[in-house]
């Protein structure tokens, strides 16, 4: 008879039945996200549960399969990695690996800003996973501190591909979406973007880690008036930090698409791209190569007391009952989520890719479709997703 810690790993079949429910560590409207423990391999993870029907009355089917899709096709140690995925009549499940030391946003929150020295491991490690995403097409457009988790080692782990972007090499992109306080003067404006709004928001990322708050907030979180400061307005940045931390935030938060570091290619007279951001005199000292091979010593490990210790996240979540997702019945196609198990090994389990085009050109029909809800905090930034060309920066119909 197999012992149970040799049980042979399964690459099709996985389902609800497999998993202990430990902890809530996520919620939103549409969903919520458990720790818990496979019953057969002992390990942890975390699972995202997420209603069908809601997915289809919010039109958000085709970018929940882009998300499972874009997550089969990464694998970095600083990218949250999919273990399986599977469905049931009225739910679909994506499980992934756990990170327990919690939200980036959280230390932030604890911490106020971050030491230079300390700021500059998480945003070296940032750079390599966004240089992965973009190696492999893809654009993630909601990089915020939220969106990058905390390893029980110290490392970051990049996640949320819900609003990420599959695109052709020299593509444009139209559509509106992610964290106001991040987006790109270039995506705001409506006339196309690139991979290079990523680099402006890790450069907004960037400077709330070094200063304490995003570089163009508002006293009343007016939509209108943060879209005229992100277009117009001075960067301010305090004396107290290095030059070389000034440069850089000038630099990636650059309104010039064709000047902003990280974008473009390098040529055989000109470095470019991220080879010119990992040469920027902010990451001196750095070994590009020891720190994808996890051989830099973070600067912080969180304390995790045991292998179900929920503590770095949010007690609003974790005090809730561990319980799968209550959720009215499914009533459309069965069809409409046909290929979406998953199970990591498994090379043969790709959605068909007609299947999970997003249509970038369809506009959005109701106020309630502009506020994408993500399973966080009420009180933290949450993402939207416009339709193509629906660029409201004069308007104030909806605010996030």
């Amino acid at each position: 008879m197999t012992p149970p810690s040799a049980a042979p790993k399964k690459t099709s079949g996985t389902t609800i039945d497999d998993f202990e429910f430990l902890s809530v560590i996520g919620k939103g409207a549409f969903g919520k996200v458990l720790l818990v423990r496979h019953k057969a391999t002992r390990q942890m993870h975390a699972m995202k549960i997420i209603s069908k029907q809601f997915l289809v009355e919010m039109n958000s089917v085709e970018y929940m399969k882009s998300e499972r899709e874009i997550m089969t096709k990464v694998s970095h140690p600083f990218i949250i990695g999919l273990k399986y995925a599977f469905q049931t009549d009225s739910k679909v499940y994506l499980i992934m690996e756990y990170q327990p030391g919690g939200e980036l946003f959280s230390h932030l929150s604890k911490e106020g800003l971050l030491m230079e020295a300390k700021a500059k491991f998480y945003i070296a490690e940032m750079v390599l996973a966004i240089e992965h995403l973009h190696s492999k097409g893809i654009i993630h457009r909601d990089l915020k501190p939220e969106n990058v988790l905390i390893s029980a080692e110290g490392h970051v782990k990049l996640t949320d591909f819900g609003l990420a972007k599959q695109v052709n090499d020299g593509d444009e992109v139209f559509t509106f979406c992610g964290t106001q306080e991040y987006m790109a003067p270039e995506m705001i404006l409506g006339n196309g973007y690139t991979q290079a709004v990523d680099w402006w928001s890790l450069g907004a990322l960037a400077y709330e880690m070094l200063i304490g708050r995003s570089p163009f907030e508002t006293k009343n979180k007016n939509r209108k008036e943060l879209h005229k400061k992100i277009l117009t307005a001075k960067l301010a940045l305090p004396k107290w930090l290095s030059s070389d931390a000034h440069s850089l935030l000038k630099s990636l938060l650059e309104r010039n698409v064709d000047k902003r570091l990280g974008a473009g290619k390098s040529s055989m007279f000109v470095v470019r791209g991220v080879q010119a951001l990992k040469a920027h005199p902010f990451f001196k000292g750095i070994d590009w190569n020891a720190i994808v091979a996890l051989q830099v010593p973070p600067p912080m490990i969180p304390v995790i007391h045991s292998e179900t210790d929920t503590s770095n996240f949010d007690a609003e979540f974790t005090g809730l009952p561990p319980t799968d997702l209550d959720c009215s019945e499914f009533g459309g196609d069965r069809d409409t989520f046909r290929g979406f198990s998953f199970c990591e090994g498994d090379h043969h389990s790709s959605i068909d890719a007609k299947k999970t085009h997003v249509d970038d050109d369809a506009l959005v029909d109701s106020i309630a479709n502009l506020v994408l809800l993500r399973t966080r905090s009420m009180s933290r930034r949450g993402s939207i997703e416009l339709g193509a060309h629906e660029h409201p920066p004069h308007e104030e119909t909806a605010s996030t």
